[in-house]
Order: C-alpha cells, then structure tokens, then sequence
C-alpha cells in the first residue's frame, strides 16, 4: 500500500464522539441563562473594556508556481509580510515538507525540510483538518465513497502532529460537531467508520433537477391538466422554493461555522463531501429554446446569492481552504438507459413526443448549470483550495491534496492584539518571481466572549474540554484530585476541585459553570456533569462529582467557565480504580485536610445511588478542606484513612504512619496523633492528626498501616505532600 505520511511523533488522546455530543447539549440548555445574564450586563451600562496585549502573530502560507506546484525552498529573506498595510517584522520562521510519494505531474521529488535551524523540533503551527460530510446536498452512493475517501485520507495522509475534526449537516439535526480538532486519528477513524450513509438527503437538488426538466421537456400527459386543456404543465414553485429554504437554512449554518472559526489559529483545510448547492437556485439560469416554445429563465434568488456571498467571504476571512470531492458522480448510474426508463416510468415522456427518444432533447447527462458543480468550485476558488471533479477518483486527488498542503510555512510577527473583534487584513509577498502566496488573506483579534454566539461557546468550551485552552489562550489552572473508591457494595470516583478565592476573583463578573468530565482508557465518556452558580461570589469555591465506575483507569477534567466573560480555569488528573479483593482487609485512597481559612462556596453534583463519599471523607465540614497538591507550611494536618474491614472483624483497628522525604529517601520524625475513629458498618475512618508545624517546606510521601487485630489482616495506604514556605 502506498503510503504519504510524514515523520513526526507524539500522538495526544482525546475523547469521543459521545463527549463532544454531550458537551453540545450542555452548552445548548445553558444558553438561554447566558442570554438572560448578557442582556442584565448591558442594562447596567458596563461600558466595553478591551484587554490589550502584545503576542506573536502565527501565520500559516503556501507557495506555488506557475503551474500550481508546491515550492519549498524558500528562506526567511524571501518573504515581506504587510499587516493593514504596514510592513511588519519577520520574527519567526518555519519551513514544512511532508511530500507524498505520488507528486503532481511533472513535480521533481524533493527531499523533506525541517524547520527553521535551531528550533527545537515539533511545529509551532500544525495543519488541520476537517472532514466536512454533507447530508443535505448528497446521496447515499456519494456518503458511502466519501467515508472510503475519509478513511484513506486518514490511514495514508495525515502525519502525527495534524489535527483532524469531523462535522456533519443534515436537514433534521442540522450543523453537528463530531469530533473536533485532535491528533487521536484512531478516534477520528472510528467516528467515520460509524457515519450511515442513509443519512442522506438530497431532496433539493432533485426538485432542482426537475424544475428545469420541466421547462425543457414538458410535462407528463394528465397530470394538473384537464384532457383537451392543450400542453399540460407541471408547476413545481412551491416546492422549489421549499428546496430553496432549506438551502439558505444550509448557508446561514455554515456562515455561523466561518465565523467562530476566525479564532481558530492557523490554516484550516476543509476536506468538504458534497455534490454542492445547485447554481441555477443561487445564481439562475436558462434553458430550453425560444424558438421551440419551451424556455425559461430564472434570474436566480437574491436573497440565496447575498447569503451565499457573505459564506465565501466569511470562510475566506477566517483562513478556510476548502478542497471538494463532488461525490455527484458516485451517484450516476452505469446503464445509459436509465434515465429514459425512470421518465417513461413517470409519464414524463412517451416515445414519440417532441421530447421523447425520438425528439431532440433527450439527454443522459445533466446541464451542469443545474447542479451543484458551479458552487463547489466558486468555494474552493474563493478560499484558495482546490475542486475535485469526480469522488470515484479520490485516490489521486488525495495526492494532491498532501502535494498542495504538505509543503507550508508559518511566519511569525509581534502585534499589538485588543479583544475587539477587529477584521486585519494580511499581505504576503514573495520576492522570488512567478511564484504566488496562498493562504493568510487576514486574521480577526478575539472578541469579547459576550459577543460570542451559541456555535462560539459550544467551539469555545470544546477547546477547554479536550486541548485545555481556549481558541490558544491557555486558561487558569486551579488543584483537583480524584479519589478511586473500592467497597464491596460500590466503586466510583470521588472528583473534588478547589478554586482559590484569588482565581474565583479573576473569573469574577458573571455566573459561573463548572464541567465535570471522566473518560475511560479508550476516551469513551464516563460521565458528563455540569452545575451552574447563579453568580460569582467573593472566596473560595470546592466542587465535587461523585461517579459510579467499574475497575479501570480514568482521566478525570474540571472546566470551570465564566458563562458571560469566557474567563476559564481547568484542572484535570488519572486515576486507576483497582478491583475489590474480597473479605481483605483495604485502605481506601487517603485524603489530606486542612483547616478552612477563608469562605468557601460548595457545589455538588451527586448522580442517583447511593453516594461514594458518604460516611468516608469529611468534604461537607465546615471548619476543614481537602489539601490538594501544597500545603502552607505550619499549618495543621488531617489524615483521613478510610479501611473496609472483613464482615466477621469487630476489633477497633490498629494504625501506623511514617512520612518519607520523596528526594532523598530519607525518614522524617514527624508525631501523629489519633484523632478519631468513627466506624459505619463494615468501613472504620481513621483521623490522624500532624501538629502544625512539623512538616517544613518540600516534597514527602506519607505512608500509613493499618492491621485487624481479630483477623491478623494488614493493609497499608500513601498520599504525596508538597509543603511550601507560604
């Protein structure tokens, strides 16, 4: 099998389809809340603040000759960079090759580049993909090749580092995010695999077809006609116009796509499979003869053409190349006698009228006026891509494709950035002659966040969810641990989160929503919950989710989101939940409090059941809190150690600690002081106490070791403990 991967490493995991599905979900019944807290902020006459900041400006172009082949050999000094007209620095420079073994005619093979000398390898700006499936405008034969093309693409072209999403549209769910921007191609292959091709839809572009049939071979004998009434004629206005509906629907969904990606950094191919938007709907058309009396002209739709316009443009702004596979071929039926036998069928014509085999206008191929052939390549000029003619040929256009994006470069340039959501227009000029720059045509600065539409926040809390950052501004981060619990009658994991007074100050001006989210190993979600504060208030917030879990490891991720500013924080840790061992004697996880110095707002998510956290962990007292990664040296400790004990032990149990300096090995003199026993059960909660001050400042392991003095049993538990100087 050929190949055209390139060399890099370092592949991420990333969730599932079912995660992205579940955060959408979310975010869409938050919406109205959002709308309600944005329309009280504008009431009190906040003026508009921009936060201005200087950043490096990435910008991601590609060159080409004369006869549109890739040029790689370009150095720093060959390019001029203008920003709204003014020539700006070049600070920074990469080169990128990740030729395919298939080159475009008459290309000469060229060795791979790395990047700029003394960079230290891996690529500031990556490619991303997006695998863009059209139902609406489609047929199941052109789905069923466009997931071949798909998955080709992504077993023979995408190199390690590239980011590839997968979007869907269809007339009954509309604009759907199936997996975002990710370097796990095993997932992205797998959500392609599961796309049913009888999801599509492609009822507009058949009414389009036989609108304009109609005006050139009349109309089937009887039908909307009284016998003797002379030449029948079908009208199908109305549901050309329903068609027309659904395609402006169709354009408006894809607009609001341009736009929230404008604060996605970098290029962004589209890989789009679509038989496309037929023109004659947008543009019009003319068909049949004057002279013969069937005719009709159709000056196209002013208001599909205005919207169409403001797509390209939109897409073309926010850096969007789209490369079209018309999968309208794959629909086309073999037999030549086809066509004839569907309209017999019909009544459209019988054999011996004008437009009958006998007539002149039988035609077994579609004027391409009326298909969408027109409007695929308008976007793909527009956006600077390239239009594939035929799906059924998808293995040399995805030559192509790697020829034509695998060759790039990323300049980099300081900028003063404000969050006003203002349009740059960028300028590149090569000075090398006959060549041309594609791609960078401008850049938007971020927006405030309350400008933000629902296609935004959703996109928005996607990039917090899964890249832990937000359209490439890193977020806060605030301390979280998970607490793997193991009981004979339950097991789950017991996420708690604790954002300090100072960072709720910087999320401040708004309600805020904390997401909680757990993924097994194969990044299939585990659970999804979300709580929402009806405003930020001054001091601490602790957050808990308890969730049901088997035996296995798990990623657990909190996001918590300012639903008006966008200001985030995330947090995240894995965690291994190892199965129960019978009637042993086990220490549950142990946990480290400490006392609460400042107000504290708690936020809990329980799912139905019996709780994990009840009767183990002190998390509802209100004079201690967990201690989750340092520890304020001097202050007072709290060792919860939870044991499940034998059903047949009645003995209080017996307790050892020791605590381990982690660089050096070494055993710390530290006292411990039983402060309490409390038993429910088969399950003994052992409190240790460490008096303040007993621990300075670095890194220690706390050991602890518990035995059954009626069965002989022993058990032991750890916890690592970072101590700071304050």
């Amino acid at each position: 099998m050929r190949s055209r991967r390139g060399t890099r490493t370092g592949i991420l995991g990333r969730p599932s389809v079912s995660l992205l599905l579940s955060l959408w979900l979310l975010a869409a019944a938050a919406g109205g809340t959002r709308a309600g807290q944005q329309k009280e902020l504008h009431e009190l006459g906040k003026p508009l603040q921009y936060e201005v900041s200087v950043v490096l400006k990435l910008i991601q172009v590609s060159v080409v000759d004369k006869k549109g082949r890739p040029v790689g050999d370009l150095d720093r000094d060959d390019f001029a960079v203008y920003d709204n007209g003014r020539p700006v620095e070049i600070a920074a420079f990469e080169r990128h090759a990740i030729r395919s073994v298939t080159a475009l005619p008459g290309d000469s093979p060229e060795p791979a580049r790395a990047s700029d000398e003394g960079r230290p390898p891996g690529p500031a700006m990556n490619r991303k993909f997006f695998l863009f499936f059209d139902f609406a405008f489609n047929n199941p034969r052109g789905i069923a090749k466009a997931k071949e093309a798909a998955l080709e693409f992504l077993n023979t072209t995408v190199a390690p580092d590239d980011e590839t999403a997968v979007l869907t549209y269809s007339m009954v769910r509309g604009l759907r995010v199936q997996e975002y921007l990710t370097r796990d191609h095993k997932k992205v292959r797998e959500t392609v695999a599961s796309i049913d091709r009888r999801a599509a839809a492609g009822r507009a572009s058949e009414i389009e077809e036989r609108f304009w049939r109609e005006a050139t071979e009349g109309s089937a004998p009887g039908r909307e006609s009284a016998p003797g009434a002379g030449a029948p004629k079908t009208d199908f206005s109305w549901e050309r116009q329903e068609a027309k509906n659904i395609a402006q629907v169709f354009i408006q969904r894809l607009t609001d796509l341009a736009k929230a990606l404008r604060y996605v950094p970098g290029r962004k191919d589209f890989l789009y499979f679509s038989s496309g938007v037929p023109s004659s709907m947008i543009y019009g058309a003319q068909a049949g003869s004057t002279a013969g009396g069937r005719s009709r002209f159709d000056p196209g739709d002013n208001v599909l053409r205005e919207a169409n316009e403001t797509l390209l443009r939109e897409f073309a702004a926010s850096d969007c190349a789209f490369y079209a596979f018309d999968t309208r071929e794959a629909a086309k039926v073999a037999s030549l006698f086809t066509y004839d036998e569907q309209t017999f069928a019909s009544g459209y014509r019988d054999l011996f009228s004008g437009s009958g085999v006998f007539g002149d206008q039988t035609s077994v191929f579609k004027d391409e006026q009326f298909t969408g052939r027109d409007s695929l390549q308008r976007l793909t000029q527009t956006t600077g891509g390239k239009y594939f003619g035929s799906i059924a040929t998808y293995d040399r256009s995805l030559d192509q494709l790697q020829a034509l994006t695998g060759t790039y470069y990323v300049l980099g340039y300081s900028v003063t950035q404000k969050e006003d959501g203002a349009f740059h227009e960028v300028r590149v000029e090569v000075r090398r002659k006959g060549l041309e720059v594609r791609g960078a045509g401008g850049y938007f600065n971020p927006k405030p966040f309350g400008e933000f539409n629902d296609l935004e926040r959703r996109l928005h809390l996607f990039d917090l969810a899964l890249n832990e950052r937000a359209f490439s501004r890193i977020p806060e981060r605030f301390p979280m641990t998970a607490w793997p619990v193991s009981l004979s009658d339950r097991s789950g994991l017991v996420v708690v989160g604790r954002m300090p007074g100072g960072l709720a100050g910087k999320l401040a001006g708004g309600a805020l929503e904390i997401f909680s989210l757990v993924l097994d190993e194969g990044d299939n979600i585990v659970d999804v919950q979300r709580v929402e504060t009806p405003a930020s208030k001054p001091g601490a917030y602790l957050f808990r989710s308890e969730v049901p879990a088997g035996p296995g490891t798990y990623r657990c991720r909190l996001i918590v989101r300012n639903t008006v500013t966008g200001a985030a924080a995330v947090s995240s840790a894995a965690r291994t939940i190892i199965a129960g061992l019978g009637t042993a004697l086990r220490v549950q996880p142990v946990a480290l409090f400490a006392p609460r110095g400042e107000a504290v707002h708690r936020l809990v998510a329980r799912p139905a059941g019996l709780p994990l956290a009840q009767g183990l962990y002190p998390l509802d007292a209100d004079d201690l809190l967990p201690v989750m990664e340092t520890l304020t040296a001097g202050s007072e400790l709290t060792v919860i150690v939870p044991c499940e004990t034998p059903a047949r032990s009645g003995d209080d149990l017996t307790v050892n600690a020791q605590v381990v300096d982690a660089v050096t090995g070494t055993k710390v003199p530290v006292p411990f002081i039983l402060k309490g026993r409390d038993r429910r059960g088969p399950v003994q909660v052992l409190r240790l106490g460490i008096p303040a001050g007993a621990l300075g400042p670095g890194s220690y392991i706390l050991y602890v070791y518990v035995q059954d003095p009626g069965t002989g049993g022993t058990a032991h538990g750890r916890v690592e403990l970072t101590v700071s100087a304050g």
